[in-house]
């Protein structure tokens, strides 16, 4: 099974957010996660609706299940706001982990994001506490390294087993121009090493 590159959408919308995430599915990302707290239903169905045509299976919905359903999203994440799938789904399902404990408590779920792996880009003050020791032989092919990641951790990542990881600030943080030269290395450290991991882990 290959090294997962997964990307979460800042919470407030940029103005070339729709290119972005066009350009990170166009690279090869894996899923593009939607995270909009502060929208309401409807400003979330325009939102999807001025994507792209043919990526909703790439994607993944944050606090709007209903939406996700509606739209063909590919998989919807659950959050304390939005803790259920919608009936009949049959998409990807994924949560958030804060603790290995957690992490082994949702072995039912699709993927789970692990957090803050490094301390996070995106949110100031909000640091690591997990350590190499702890991480090695405990994460496998279903948890992906969230925050404080960027390219040049990605061999580190696969080495201790994460079966991949996920971008917001590295990538969202950015001006245009640096947008495009991190997300080539990124594809670039995933692919000249042939980055693999056991589907066992």
């Amino acid at each position: 099974m290959a090294f997962k590159l997964i990307a979460i959408t800042p919470e407030l919308t940029l103005p070339d957010e729709t290119w972005r995430i066009a350009s990170l599915i166009d690279a090869g990302f894996d899923a593009v996660h939607l995270r909009k707290p502060h929208c309401g239903e409807e400003e979330m169905r325009g939102y999807v609706d001025a994507l792209p045509a043919g990526i909703a299976d790439r994607l993944a919905m944050h606090y709007f299940p209903d939406v996700a359903a509606e739209k063909g999203i590919g998989g919807v994440h659950l959050n304390k706001r939005s803790p259920r799938v919608p009936e009949g789904w049959k998409g990807a399902v994924s949560r958030s982990c804060h603790s290995l404990e957690e992490v082994a408590e949702s072995s039912a779920l699709d993927y789970v994001f692990l957090s803050p792996v490094f301390d996070s880009i995106s949110k100031q003050g909000y640091a690591s506490h997990f350590s190499e020791e702890q991480l090695r032989g405990r994460v496998g092919a279903r948890v992906m390294a969230l925050g404080g990641v960027t390219a040049g951790k990605i061999p580190w990542l696969a080495d201790v087993g994460f079966g991949g990881c996920a971008f917001l600030g590295y990538l969202f943080g950015v001006g245009a121009e640096e947008f495009c030269r991190r997300v080539e290395l990124i594809v670039e450290q995933r692919n000249k090493k042939n980055i693999r991991i056991c589907c066992n882990s």
